[in-house]
């Protein structure tokens, strides 16, 4: 089973579900939610602290590049809207790191005020909000202004409580070539307890979570949303993205009591938009592996979308609009709706999108607590265990644990379970004779570069609490010459294939007699053999180490455009002989492809005019569509940023990780 997500999501615990109780400030309060927001880094550079309203304002509009402000516990009550303007690389959270410590306050819901905004930004590069509540404010919890083209905006685990009109709202100008680029909302909690009265917008309807446009590769993920009602039950969604918006995700969301749940565009037409333009107010977006309950209109809908995938969704339904499970509307287009499981329907209006391997009926004995928004699975639902279809590359539950061979319809997989290899691996340790701490590393061109493991002999950048403790297991138990440990007698060389690994792997052993080995090929198989010949090889190889008491961590390859459907194919059988032989899995492959779904590969024409090498493209593969990449600005850089923009730091990431993960479970199993 595979251990992990990565960048963004990789770092994740697996914790035990929470009650969803009533709102309160408290932090246990807070709703279901299926992974905890990591601890971010410590702060890199200059850090100042604020503990009155006067030094919020002065020291956050004032923030140098690479600043971060830390803000004491405390309420803090604005009577006007903080503006970030111009900041770069800037940081702005509560020092205690938990929400429940820092409220920022607006004039008040009741004033209805539509210029009482939180916080707005504006011409920005490089903008994180984390660890804050924003309450009590007639207009906007935060504002992204996206006439102004900001960049790299990140809001996290941050509460919103009584926000009037949007907790987040994203604006936009008529100029089609100005967006907000490259941002995200995540482990964001999002709760009303009240209604808008009847002389606010539409008759008290006029109310969203989160409305933005002009945005273009944004996530939204791992966030809850409760309670986000107009007042007649015509809410806007809890996440609304829309007017020329591109490569949108949003995935692993819990929504209760919503109006609506998740929209891409609507039937309406909005300021921004330009006279005679083609309405397409999302193309390119991925809607997945949410859990929607409850609401009176629609648990997804889509309008004027055009290539969107909505895949393994789970969505129920009350009596009311019932068959508004999946909504497809006019102007859709090169849409896939697939693995969703409705408790309702599935209405497809106008529109081009192929509705295929769904189930949509009346099923709420299928869900665990819908009432709390726990859709898990019962073991009575049988219409949903293991009928799924396989799709491209397979893709995690809502937990982040990994589906099988079979999936099930839906947001989460019945039977996964996280780490499945380790009493397995414990046996195989235990045949082990040779030395602790000795590590192999099995591959081709992508083993062999100096770009791979040999970069993390230094501390890296950017890590978090977690990835730290991981790095510092690893560089007590592992060798310092494991590092650098290249060349053909170390099992890596360029040009190679898993038939000369076939052919090596007993001389490696006797010579390495490795205690664990990274093993991946395939970059050059895929055009000089058949997959079946390849994945028996592969299990040959694996055999001997594990035979030798070698655990082996094996590795997907990555991607390559010219020949995408092949290295799925190869991807998935080096899954195969994962789940066959009960080995720890580094899915490369897949989380390139869920990490940068629209825009992974650097041989893509809108990389063209990058300045720089093969290597110095911000994306994950390089220039040449099959080596990863390995820009210099990122280099041996834990932050997010950098493992969604570096190939080499990606994998050098994932398999950190799970060596690590190895050592605590099948080595040390009493260390956590």
């Amino acid at each position: 089973m595979k251990l992990f997500q990565t960048t963004w999501r990789i770092v994740w615990r697996f914790f035990a579900l929470l009650a969803l109780l009533t709102l309160s400030a408290s932090a246990q309060d807070r709703v279901l939610r299926f992974t905890d927001a990591p601890a971010l880094a410590k702060p890199a550079g200059e850090v100042v602290n604020a503990k009155s309203v006067n030094e919020i304002f002065e020291r956050a509009e004032g923030l140098a590049a690479g600043a971060t402000l830390l803000i004491e516990p405390g309420v803090y009550q604005f009577d006007r809207p903080l503006v970030l303007r111009g900041r770069k690389n800037v940081t702005i959270r509560s020092a205690a790191g938990d929400p429940t410590s820092v409220t920022l306050k607006g004039l008040g819901w009741e004033k209805g005020n539509d210029r009482d905004d939180i916080l707005r930004v504006a011409a920005c590069d490089g903008v994180m909000i984390a660890g804050l509540t924003f309450a009590e404010s007639g207009s906007y919890g935060i504002k992204v202004e996206a006439e102004h083209a900001p960049k790299n905006i990140h809001i996290y685990n941050c509460d919103f409580r009584n926000i009037g009109v949007r907790a987040i709202k994203g604006s936009a100008s008529q100029d089609p070539m100005i967006m907000a680029e490259n941002g995200s909302v995540r482990f964001c909690d999002f709760e009303n307890n009240k209604v808008p009265p009847a002389n606010w917008l539409f008759g008290g309807d006029y109310i969203s979570a989160i409305d933005m446009m002009a945005l273009d590769r944004w996530t939204f993920s791992d966030n809850t949303f409760r309670n986000i009602n107009g007042r007649n039950g015509g809410g806007r969604a809890a996440i609304f993205i829309w007017v020329r918006s591109r490569r949108i995700v949003v995935e692993r969301n819990v929504i209760l009591n919503c109006d609506r749940g998740i929209s891409f565009g609507n039937p309406g037409v909005s300021t921004a938009d330009l006279k005679g333009e083609q309405t397409i107010y999302v193309s390119e977006g991925i809607i997945q592996n949410n859990m929607i309950s409850g609401g009176t209109d629609c648990g997804i809908e889509l309008w004027h979308a055009k290539g969107i995938k909505v895949r393994h969704n789970s969505i129920l339904r009350p009596e009311r609009n019932l068959n508004r499970g999946i909504r497809i509307g006019a102007g859709v287009a090169q849409t896939e709706i697939v693995n969703n499981l409705v408790n309702g329907g599935i209405q497809v209006e106008d529109g081009d999108a192929q509705v295929k391997e769904n189930v949509a009926k009346r099923i709420e004995d299928y869900f665990v607590e819908p009432a709390t928004g726990n859709l898990a699975l019962t073991a009575k639902a049988s219409d949903a265990i293991n009928r799924g279809v396989n799709l491209d590359h397979p893709l995690s539950d809502i937990r982040g644990l990994a589906r099988d061979g079979e999936p099930d319809f839906g947001a989460w997989e019945f039977e996964a379970k996280a780490a499945q290899w380790v009493e397995p691996m414990k046996k195989v340790h235990a045949r082990f004779k040779g030395k602790p701490g000795t590590f192999a590393q099995f591959g081709d061109s992508i083993t062999f570069s100096g770009a791979f493991w040999t970069p993390l002999a230094e501390n890296p950048k950017n890590m978090g609490p977690s990835i730290e403790a991981q790095y510092k297991l690893v560089r007590q138990h592992m060798h310092a010459s494991a590092f650098r440990q290249k060349g053909p007698d170390g099992g890596n060389l360029g040009s190679t294939t898993i038939k000369w690994a076939r052919e090596n792997v007993g001389k490696w052993l006797a010579d390495l007699d490795p205690e664990v080995a990274v093993i991946m090929f395939g970059s050059n198989d895929y055009r000089q053999i058949e997959v079946q010949d390849y994945a028996r090889m592969l299990r040959e190889v694996v055999e001997s180490c594990l035979d030798n008491g070698t655990i082996v961590l094996l590795t997907t390859p990555p991607p390559q455009t010219s020949l995408l459907e092949k290295s799925n194919q190869f991807a998935e059988s080096v899954r195969a002989v994962a789940r066959e032989l009960s080995v720890p899995l580094i899915d490369y492959h897949h989380e390139i492809l869920s990490g940068r779904p629209f825009d992974w590969d650097g041989s893509a024409d809108e990389f063209k005019n990058i300045p720089g090498d093969t290597y110095e493209v911000p994306t994950l593969i390089s220039r040449d569509g099959v080596h990863p990449s390995n820009p210099v600005t990122f280099s041996n850089d834990f932050s997010g940023r950098a493992l969604a923009a570096n190939g080499f730091g990606l994998r050098n990431y994932l398999t950190l990780v799970a060596y690590a993960e190895v050592i605590s479970k099948a080595f040390r199993p009493t260390a956590q």
